[in-house]
């Protein structure tokens, strides 16, 4: 996300960012307007709530009427998670999807982006749309991912919206997942949920891989490789994996990750590997099955070492998707 200026000034006080900034801008505990006298916008920044209802009553238009250019109350409230004042405007009739700020977003996306899990919640439970994009080109799932907010992933998942659902740029969540955050989620909980992983950009033609190793990102490399993403697969520019490790600059490291892999050892069968719904199956009940597999073994009547042999030929069919 580009970095954005600061706005962050009412007639001279300091307040809270209008819209999601990076942390480098972000001014740290401003102090706290008086709730008695304090203007309307600090009111619900600060989760003032009768400060709020006091200022709105009066004049309830306040509440459809954007501040800080088309920026509404309910995106403050919502990135302030202040969900008492948010229902509070949404019984006044603010509008729930409205766009603004310069990134043109909702107050959803507001709260996806600075990690507000209760206020994602209660905006979807108000019928907020999850699927909208913003001004640069994500939609809630997308923004989830790229911050690292593995449990507004889930969330948004058992709500319905689409694993593999494309940005404007042809990305995929577990795209910015990989490109983004370098530890083992949401990367992790993206692929156990059925994320494709050799989907290729329709643009560059990249891959979840090819966005993991040109950030050099090690931990999401390895989720990769060990559920068996390709290293074969090219992108725009005619290079597959080990073509694209050369120009970075841990190549030797990426390189010698990358060989460990060249001969699999994580062989899946093909149904297991790209169809998601049948990978979701076999990530939860695969572990149960060959339990069970090893028990039933065990009851055959013939010898040991041919017992031995059946469980290590269960066990390397299976492996690397356990």
């Amino acid at each position: 996300m580009k970095s954005i200026e600061l706005n962050l000034t009412n007639d001279g006080v300091n307040k809270p960012p209008p819209y999601p900034v990076e942390h480098s801008t972000m001014i740290i505990d401003p102090p706290a307007p008086d709730p008695h006298t304090t203007d309307l916008v600090s009111a619900v920044q600060y989760g003032y709530y009768d400060r709020v209802v006091q200022l709105i009553e009066p004049e309830p238009n306040l509440v459809i009427t954007p501040v800080n250019g088309d920026i509404t109350l309910l995106h403050w409230a919502a990135i302030n998670n202040r969900i008492k004042i948010a229902k509070y405007l949404l019984d006044k009739h603010a509008q729930i999807d409205a766009f603004g700020g310069e990134l043109n977003s909702t107050p959803l996306h507001w709260a996806i982006r600075d990690g507000k899990l209760p206020m994602v919640i209660f905006l979807l439970s108000h019928n907020a749309q999850a699927s909208l994009f913003d001004g640069e080109g994500f939609s809630s799932i997308h923004l989830a991912s790229m911050f690292g907010h593995t449990d507004i992933v889930a969330y948004l998942i058992a709500k319905g919206q689409d694993i593999d659902l494309l940005d404007k740029h042809g990305m995929t969540p577990l795209m910015h997942a990989v490109k983004r955050i370098k530890n083992r989620e949401p990367t992790q909980l993206l692929i156990r949920l059925g994320a494709q992983i050799n989907y290729q950009n329709p643009i560059n033609k990249f891959t979840s891989l090819h966005y993991a190793i040109i950030e050099s990102n090690i931990e999401a490399i390895q989720i990769l490789l060990d559920i068996g993403a390709k290293t074969d697969i090219r992108n725009c520019d005619n290079e597959d994996a080990y073509e694209l490790v050369a120009r970075q600059s841990m190549n030797k490291y990426l390189v010698s990750l990358l060989s460990s892999y060249r001969f699999p050892k994580h062989n899946l069968p093909k149904w297991l590997q790209f169809n998601s719904l049948y990978r979701r199956f076999g990530t939860k009940f695969l572990p149960y099955f060959i339990i069970i597999m090893i028990a039933y073994i065990f009851q055959f009547n013939f010898s040991l070492i041919y017992k031995v042999i059946l469980i290590l030929t269960l066990i390397l069919l299976t492996k690397g998707y356990m």
